[in-house]
Order: structure tokens, then C-alpha cells, then sequence
């Protein structure tokens, strides 16, 4: 309908998070949301992305993507470190979940003061749990944290001939 009737853009067959929609799942800005806690998801990258997610939830048992810092090419001494101890200053996070790929910067936050974990890796668990909190419209995210690497790529992501995800 909203292709073929309305002209709008819309995702490809078999996206991983059919059930994102920009219309229920964006919010302007979080200016009215009281949040009762915080939470961050670390994805350690070099080549690829390193990932910073900053999750809040609100007293509905509402979850938004307050922020996200994506970068390429930056060390964990020199950009990461610093940006996460100053983000957790910040934020107060209840829970710090890490990529555990690298278990010295986990270790590293940790002597830091962060008490940080390494997050689950089951991809298909993963995906099922952020979909159905789309689904569900629990899961939102503000549009300045929307714009730039998330739009790129909420969409991007299928599935593959062996059920697994490709970009």
C-alpha cells in the first residue's frame, strides 16, 4: 500500500526488522519522556564501525534510542575510552553491554570504574527481541540519533538463503 498506493519509499522483501516503521517507532525529540534508567550496548570496531548505544526507559517500560555514536578508524585509548567514561558521567547507566570480541576493552572499562558485561551473541535471539519490540511499538528511536547510520541501515539487513542476516 505504501509503495504502490501512497508513492512512498518502503523496504525491500525479507527485511530483518519488517515491523520498523518511521511513522510509529521516530520521535521528534525525547523533551517530554521522563527516563528511569539507561543502558549502553558497545560494538568494538576498527575497520567497521565501532558502535556506542545509548538505550533510555521510561516508566511505561518504553525503551529509546537516545543516542548513537558510530565511528571508524578511532583506538580504544585515545577516542573510545574518554567517550564512553564521559557519556557514563553523564547518562549513569544502570548496565554497560560490550561486544566481548575484545575482552581488554572490557576489562579496560571496568578499571575505569565501569562495571561493564559482555552482551549475548546470538544473532537470531537478538533480532527476534529488537523486532518484536518494534512490533510491539516499545522500541523507538529520537530522530537526531535516527539520522545517518541507523537510516542507512535498519533497511539493509535481509535474510539470506540459510536464515541468517546480510547486509
Amino acid at each position: 500500500y505504501d509503495r504502490d498506493i501512497m508513492g512512498l519509499w518502503t523496504a525491500q522483501e525479507g527485511v530483518v526488522y519488517r515491523d520498523f516503521s518511521e511513522k510509529e517507532n521516530v520521535v521528534e525529540s525525547l523533551e517530554n519522556i521522563e527516563f528511569k534508567s539507561y543502558f549502553f550496548g558497545i560494538d568494538w570496531g576498527f575497520e567497521h564501525y565501532g558502535t556506542l548505544v545509548i538505550i533510555g526507559e521510561d516508566y511505561n517500560g518504553n525503551f529509546y534510542i537516545v543516542e548513537i555514536i558510530a565511528k571508524q578508524h578511532q583506538y580504544f585509548d585515545d577516542y573510545w575510552k574518554p567517550k564512553i567514561l564521559q557519556k557514563y558521567r553523564e547518562y549513569k547507566p544502570e548496565r554497560v553491554f560490550c561486544d566481548s570480541a575484545r575482552t581488554e576493552y572490557v576489562k579496560g572499562l571496568q578499571d575505569s570504574g565501569i562495571w561493564s558485561e559482555n552482551a549475548a551473541k546470538d544473532v537470531k535471539e537478538g533480532i527476534n527481541l529488537v523486532g518484536g519490540m518494534f512490533k510491539r511499538n516499545v522500541l523507538k528511536i529520537v530522530k537526531s540519533a535516527f539520522k545517518g547510520r541507523f537510516e542507512e541501515e535498519i533497511y539493509s539487513y535481509v535474510w539470506g538463503t540459510n536464515d541468517e542476516p546480510i547486509k
